[in-house]
């Protein structure tokens, strides 16, 4: 294949996107409706890999999850190899993230937890379980326009169908996935496994993003020739100040006896979903997201700096300010003079404004006392008002309110309403 080849007539391949085992996926144009699309192609034809790609678009045509690749559609070459045609997704692996970041901090690390094991759970419930998660597969799709990422899950090309016999495995040893993501069950038997594998290979993913390593191989082999589980280790063992629900979510994820494990993806998702919230409840009310520890250096008692002289200082008031303390000098120095009568002059100059701002605060509060005194005497003067009686009954009251004089306003509106209203009474008289 090479940029400009069609297949099937209907799509024009661009530029290669990447390369794997299994096949080469293409940028590619719908040449009728000139959409973008990815265009996956197998690299090395065997009756293996045409099996594997035509399984994977049958089962994310099946699932149909946002956070699962989408397939647009899929076909055979004019040599009757199978293609099929996906999403074409922009952004970066979480392998290239963790490559360029290292790891991830809490909060995103759990975000994608939670769109993968969403992603998982979609597959589980049509009795699909992928059997190769691990962060090459795993998406993070920069949508045109909006801000942020959405999670992908790619590669369902080794899943497996619970109702279906399958006998799938791949040429490498017998073995099916990538042996640092799975688990120990399906290390043992590739066949005997259920939807805890998944779950074992989610664990280890957490684990990798939160602490940038990978955990332990899950099995050791001894010398009588027997594989014995290998201690697995928590997050917390690598990564400080972690939050302890998302560590000990990821001990239940990597348990080896699958029967004490997490059972469903659905059970990870809602845990980490309400390990989001609570976080965001933390946030907007100021809270730490997790419980500050003091640090257990030793503290040394460094000594307070010695006070130095500084260039003036002009204060909001237009004085001058200079620290009065001055270093230690030979008594008998030239410099030690001039900073004596430096310190001199500024000390005077700090006695005379505080005798100032003194002298100003007793004025003040003097003026205050004359002006309370001047306003009493005034008071005193006054005649005291009329002591009201009970005689004064409603027609008195309503006299003096007749001969209260109206504001003119008043007056000119009330003057306009009857002009108004003059025709109207005419017109009305007449009939």
């Amino acid at each position: 294949m090479i940029a400009g080849s069609r297949l099937g007539g209907r799509y024009r391949l661009l530029r290669p996107l990447g390369e794997g085992a299994m096949g080469i996926v293409w940028e590619a144009e719908h040449i009728a409706t000139s959409r973008r699309v990815a265009v996956k192609v197998l690299r090395v034809p065997s009756e293996s890999h045409r099996h594997r790609l035509r399984r994977e678009a049958r089962f994310c045509g099946v699932i149909a999850h946002r956070n699962v690749v989408e397939v647009y559609d899929a076909g055979e070459t004019e040599v009757g190899e199978p293609y099929i045609v996906m999403q074409l997704l922009h952004g970066e692996t979480l392998a290239d993230r963790l490559r360029r970041t290292r790891r991830l901090d809490g909060p995103e690390a759990a975000r994608i937890g939670r769109d993968i094991a969403r992603a998982l759970a979609a597959a589980h419930a049509r009795n699909i379980i992928h059997r190769d998660l691990k962060p090459s597969n795993v998406f993070l799709h920069q949508e045109p326009g909006t801000e942020g990422f959405v999670v992908k899950l790619l590669d369902f090309g080794v899943a497996k169908e619970l109702d279906a016999d399958d006998t799938l495995v791949t040429e490498r040893n017998g073995v099916v996935g990538t042996p640092a993501y799975m688990s120990p069950e399906q290390l043992a038997s590739p066949h005997d496994v259920d939807a805890r594998t998944d779950v074992w290979s989610l664990g280890v993913v957490l684990f990798e993003t939160l602490t940038g390593v990978r955990p332990a191989y899950p099995l050791e082999l001894k010398e009588n020739h027997g594989l014995r589980p290998r201690p697995t280790p928590r997050v917390s063992d690598y990564v400080m100040h972690v939050d302890p629900e998302l560590d000990d979510l990821v001990a239940y994820c990597l348990e080896h006896d699958r029967e004490q494990r997490i059972a469903k993806a659905t059970g990870v998702s809602d845990r980490l979903d309400l390990h989001l919230a609570l976080q965001a409840c933390k946030t907007r009310r100021g809270m730490p997201p997790w419980p500050r520890v003091e640090s257990m250096r030793a503290r040394r008692a460094w000594p307070a700096p010695e006070p130095r002289i500084t260039q003036p200082w002009y204060g909001s008031d237009g004085a001058s300010w200079i620290p009065e303390t001055v270093p230690s000098r030979p008594e008998g120095s030239t410099a030690a003079a001039m900073v004596r009568s430096q310190a001199a002059s500024t000390t005077t100059a700090a006695a005379t404004m505080r005798m100032g701002s003194q002298t100003l605060g007793m004025l003040g509060g003097i003026t205050s006392l004359i002006l309370v005194a001047v306003m009493v005497g005034d008071r005193m003067q006054r005649p005291a008002p009329e002591r009201a009686t009970a005689e004064r009954g409603i027609a008195s009251v309503t006299a003096e309110l007749a001969a209260t004089q109206r504001p003119r306003c008043f007056e000119e509106a009330t003057r306009a309403d009857e002009r108004h209203e003059a025709p109207k009474a005419q017109v009305a008289k007449k009939k």
